[in-house]
């Protein structure tokens, strides 16, 4: 229940961040689809933030610290082999996932994420998206749920349990029906990473390396 806690306190804190920002720039946002990129962008850094500093502190209080309970890991081979999977599950992976349950969906799962490439108006864009995306929001989801939420919930109800609550709460998290079921089997994938290495390394090099690829995709058709 602490560890939900901690979840449902980082949302309220991206919530209050967000309207901070909307309402410094003078807009009342009911939807981010009409704003500019910057702006959807730094409103999302308020929960990214709550990811990756609230785990901070509760592993500093009530784990082994950040270094040991968030440890990266310097065996290239190792980060090589997670950036190959994270391509991996995003080229071939999550086609054949939609593929197969395609019926199940009249939504495009790529929609949200190539609207919000098409609000690109400059270079400043495509740097700051590749930094938020591709750095930042791998880092603090992996902090939240592959370095605290996965553990805590392996402890307590064994991996089967741990990998997937955790990769289910990831995956909802996001807010559209249409990407829970592709989020979710990439989530799996992280815990799996996670588990097997002991590390949170794997798992955030391979979520990079599958966000990257998929700004390359976007970009590209922009």
């Amino acid at each position: 229940m602490e560890t939900i806690g901690v979840w449902l306190g980082s949302q309220v804190g991206g919530v209050v961040w967000a309207a901070a920002v909307f309402a410094a720039a003078g807009v009342a946002a009911t939807s981010t689809d009409d704003l500019p990129l910057l702006l959807t962008l730094a409103a999302s850094f308020g929960l990214w933030l709550c990811y990756l500093l609230i785990p901070d502190l509760v592993s500093r209080r009530l784990g082994q610290g950040p270094q040991h309970d968030f440890a990266f890991g310097r065996d290239l081979g190792e980060l090589a082999a997670a950036a190959a999977i994270g391509v991996g599950v995003q080229l071939v992976v999550i086609p054949l996932l939609y593929w197969a349950i395609g019926g199940w969906f009249d939504d495009d799962p790529g929609q949200a994420a190539l609207d919000l490439v098409d609000r690109i108006e400059r270079w400043p864009d495509v740097a700051f998206l590749v930094f938020a995306v591709v750095i930042i929001a791998p880092l603090a989801e992996e902090r939240m749920y592959r370095g605290m939420f996965l553990p805590v919930v392996t402890r307590r109800f064994g991996l089967g349990a741990g990998v997937v609550l955790s990769s289910l709460i990831f995956a909802v998290a996001h807010g559209q029906l249409v990407v829970v079921p592709g989020l979710f089997l990439f989530a799996c994938v992280l815990a799996w990473l996670t588990a097997t290495t002991g590390r949170l390394g794997p798992a955030v090099v391979a979520h990079m390396a599958f966000n990257a690829t998929t700004v390359v995709q976007l970009v590209a058709l922009a």
